[in-house]
């Protein structure tokens, strides 16, 4: 029999839309993804025509003789082309683990934009507009990575990244304040890995408000480039509230890349502006600049650790929320690829398996149904009786709504897999699965695939196992499920609209 396409969830309130209309808008797009989202502005109560553009300050360093490297970033300054003054990205390589001052040879990467400091309204940084005709900016999204790119395999370390919430100083931190901060980031650091940083507004002059010079957002005070720079006082010239430490062998390499998208209003920017919303997705209103920013943050952190590894091959891949298991199992038949380029697990839950590839694209693997005896068994033995006979999961549905909200169905930049229970839920998305068990209420998507077990995963699982589910559990619970739906054909809807 012919299989329908997913329904919309029906629910006690009538059918449900996307949980997350928000992260539709071009905005939120852009704040996710600041270096290939699209070129929208901040959204505001009165629209006005802005001129944006995406702005990139990407360089190679070298760590000393300690091995170090502490690297910060301010998103505000990627708005001018200066070269050795008001630069996005500030760097020292011998810091050690101590505090480090923009007064003590920092070194730095310019941003690429056509505008200097000459070109704003105020040319002289002193926070008063002395050029009216000049121009101002604001960030709408920006983001900071730093990968070890070294040949040496030998040449690993740790990084510790942290973004600090109000955007206040990090300059004054050591690494042991930074490692102690409870939004840090540390991941392990060998040759391939890295550690990123998304901006998101967290004031309102930062959204409400423009810059009139390319140094400060309003509300800082402008004290020349370097006086009392980074020591904690108002008079901070340098508000770097994004760091990255590293900590490693000496001569290690580091790429650090920056993107921004910026925009730009005033006289000299009239014929190439257009309205804030127009660039790619849903227009915005200034309500989903909260929810984007609190995503933004959560994906951050996603890449946060605890104390246990993923590791493929003897190599360390990440660390994860959860104990090595099928975490271990996938990533070791996924990363089939050369040493320098190993994925990292950035998300595990009771269902699935998120890994990060090193091109940006992600596979996601949906666990079967845990065996008895183990762990929460008995609670997703349950799932499967009551899906079985028609009824949804709200479990489920969670999961499955925050991977489509997040990476959507199957396409070119994430793939979904998995065996079993895990095997339905993949096709649900799109993707392949393997010896799978289907659920009435979650019917594979059109172009999803089913695959025999031993095709790829007989080496995940006994080889009893896989014929089990390629023989008796896959075609009985599609058996089952076209009963029913020859049975909804002939019976009101509503009897197959309940959750559990």
């Amino acid at each position: 029999m012919k299989r329908k396409a997913p329904k919309a969830r029906v629910t006690s309130r009538g059918r449900a839309q996307s949980s997350a209309p928000h992260r539709q808008t071009g905005y939120v797009r852009a704040l996710m993804d600041p270096k290939d989202g699209p070129l929208v502005g901040v959204p505001q109560f009165v629209p006005i025509d802005t001129h944006r553009v995406r702005a990139r300050a990407i360089g190679t360093i070298q760590t000393g003789d300690s091995g170090s490297a502490r690297i910060f970033f301010n998103p505000c300054r990627m708005t001018s082309n200066n070269e050795t003054e008001g630069v996005p990205v500030q760097y020292w390589t011998n810091a050690g683990t101590g505090a480090v001052t923009d007064a003590s040879g920092a070194l730095r990467f310019s941003s690429n934009v056509t505008y200097s400091q000459s070109d704003f309204q105020d040319t002289d940084n002193t926070g008063t507009i002395d050029n009216g005709d000049g121009i101002k900016a604001r960030v709408v999204g920006a983001m900071i990575r730093v990968c070890n790119v070294s040949a040496v395999q030998t040449r690993g370390g740790v990084f510790t990244a942290l973004h600090e919430p109000h955007h206040k100083t990090l300059e004054t931190f050591t690494l042991d304040e930074l490692s102690k901060n409870s939004k840090s980031i540390i991941r392990p650091a060998g040759d391939g890995g890295y550690v990123s940083l998304l901006y998101r507004p967290v004031k309102p002059e930062e959204v409400e408000e423009w810059q009139i010079g390319p140094f400060v957002v309003p509300g800082q005070i402008a004290s020349g480039y370097h006086s009392n720079a980074q020591d904690g006082t108002v008079n901070d010239a340098y508000p770097g509230y994004m760091a990255i430490d590293f900590q490693g062998a000496a001569g290690t390499t580091l790429h650090v890349e920056a993107y921004a998208i910026l925009e730009y209003a005033g006289e000299t920017m009239s014929t190439l502006s257009r309205p804030i919303h127009i660039g790619g997705g849903r227009a915005a209103s200034p309500g989903d600049g909260a929810k984007g920013a609190a995503d933004a943050a959560n994906k951050e952190q996603l890449q946060g650790t605890s104390d246990c590894e993923v590791k493929t091959a003897g190599r360390t891949l990440a660390q994860c929320d959860a104990a090595n298991g099928e975490a271990q199992q996938h990533a070791d038949k996924i990363a089939n690829i050369a040493e320098k380029d190993p994925p990292h697990v950035i998300r595990e839950t009771r269902y699935s398996i998120v890994i990060e590839n090193p091109d940006g694209t992600h596979d996601v693997y949906f666990k079967g149904t845990a065996a008895p005896g183990t762990k929460g068994s008995l609670r997703e033995w349950e799932e499967d009786r009551v899906a079985g006979v028609g009824f949804r999961v709200k479990a489920w549905d969670t999961e499955l709504q925050y991977l489509e909200d997040t990476y959507g169905y199957e396409s070119d930049t994430v793939h979904y897999s998995g065996f079993s229970r895990g095997g339905g839920f993949a096709q649900y998305m799109g993707g392949t699965g393997y010896g799978s068990g289907h659920f009435h209420q979650y019917p594979p998507r059109e172009g999803s695939r089913n695959a025999q077990s031993d095709e790829d995963w007989h080496d995940s699982h006994s080889a009893l196992n896989a014929w089990l589910h390629d023989h008796l559990i896959e075609p009985g619970s599609q058996a089952v499920d076209d009963a029913m739906n020859t049975m909804e054909e002939l019976l009101p809807e509503q009897l197959f609209a309940w959750n559990y």
